[in-house]
């Protein structure tokens, strides 16, 4: 059974330590670290998230993986979303549905952050929940 919930300071740590040494066993550099963060699939980082995991065997590879892309990504330290933003992201769904990393990409944002700003917004729902119109009346 896998441990869930939040990583305490000292997982943050052990993961963090297993990802430069991950990289530097492999000899990616700084560049190569920035790829293993930033990019979801390829040939370079293929089974990097499965050895870097095996330093905290209580937590699956998902968790890890997630956990060091939030942390660490740098398009997830934009700060808050400012109103033009939110519209941007109101019109690439729109435009192009649900594609989390296509639109990620010309926002400058996380996949993960893209996703979670539209669900605060309140998804399709999102002119009722901006005029707050209650559907429960």
């Amino acid at each position: 059974m896998y441990k869930r919930g939040a990583f305490s300071p000292e997982e943050v740590e052990i993961l963090k330590h297993a990802l430069c040494r991950y990289v530097k066993e492999n000899g990616l550099g700084e560049q190569g670290l920035l790829r293993l963060i930033t990019h979801y699939k390829d040939n370079e980082t293929r089974g990097a998230w499965t050895k870097i995991a095996e330093a905290l065997p209580d937590r699956t590879v998902q968790s890890c993986h997630n956990l060091i892309r939030n942390r660490f990504h740098p398009g997830n330290y934009k700060g808050r979303w400012t109103e033009e933003e939110e519209k941007e992201l109101l019109a690439l769904v729109e435009e192009k549905g649900r594609k989390w990393q296509e639109i990620a990409e010309e926002l400058g944002r996380t996949p993960t952050n893209v996703r979670d700003k539209y669900k605060s917004l309140g998804e399709e729902n999102h002119e009722d929940r901006k005029k707050g119109i209650s559907h429960w009346s």
